[in-house]
C-alpha cells in the first residue's frame, strides 16, 4: 500500500488517498470502553462510488484485524481484485471450536449460555472483487440492528477470530487487550 496509516492525537488511525481525481479518507477510531458491539469502528468519505465490493464490518474487536481488513478493502477498491500478499500477519483463532462444513465451506460455532444456545455461522460468498466471509449470530436476544449483523470480512481468519473475540466480550465480558495505542 503506497499510503500509510497515521495515528492521530485521539488514538485513531487515518489514511488518505489524494492520488485519484476523487480523493478519499478512511479512519479507524476506538470506541468507548463500555461499548459491546466492538472496540473499534471505522468510516470513510469519498469512497462510495469506487467500491464494487461489500464494505467490511463496521465494528472490530481487534485493531490489528481492523487494519488488516481495511487495507485489503482499500486494495480491492483500487485494484478490483484481492491482494496477492498480506501486509500483516493473519489473526489467530481456535480451530477446534469451529465445525467446518465441506459441502458449502461454512464454519459454525455453537456455545451454550444460561439464556440458551448461541450459533455463529461464517459463510463464504462471492463478490465482484473476490471472496468475502459473512458472519451472523443467532441466539443472543440483546442483538439488534445497531450491532451490525451480518458482518462482512475479507479474510476467513479475520471473521473467525473476530467472532470468537466478540462472543468472549459480549457473553462473558472477558476483557481483551488494551485498546490504547502504545506510544513509541
Amino acid at each position: 500500500m503506497k499510503n500509510s496509516w497515521r495515528v492521530t492525537e485521539y488514538d485513531s488511525f487515518e489514511i488518505n488517498d489524494v492520488f485519484h481525481s476523487n480523493p478519499w479518507h478512511v479512519w479507524i477510531q476506538p470506541r468507548q470502553h463500555y461499548c459491546d458491539r466492538g472496540h473499534w469502528d471505522w468510516g470513510n468519505t469519498g469512497m462510495g462510488e469506487f467500491s464494487r465490493n461489500p464494505e467490511p464490518s463496521y465494528y472490530y474487536m481487534s485493531l490489528h484485524t481492523a487494519l488488516l481488513e481495511l487495507e485489503e478493502y482499500l486494495f480491492r477498491v483500487n485494484n478490483g481484485s484481492p491482494s496477492p500478499t498480506r501486509t500483516r500477519p493473519t489473526p489467530e483463532f481456535d480451530a477446534n471450536s469451529w465445525i467446518y462444513k465441506k459441502s458449502d465451506g461454512t464454519y459454525n460455532h455453537m456455545r451454550n449460555t444460561p439464556q440458551g444456545g448461541v450459533i455463529v455461522t461464517v459463510t463464504p460468498e462471492d463478490s465482484p472483487t473476490g471472496q468475502v466471509w459473512v458472519a451472523d449470530i443467532e441466539g443472543i436476544e440483546s442483538l439488534d440492528h445497531s450491532d451490525a449483523f451480518p458482518r462482512v470480512y475479507l479474510h476467513k481468519e479475520a471473521a473467525l477470530s473476530e467472532m470468537e473475540r466478540f462472543l468472549k466480550w459480549r457473553l462473558e465480558k472477558v476483557p481483551l487487550r488494551s485498546r490504547r495505542v502504545q506510544s513509541k
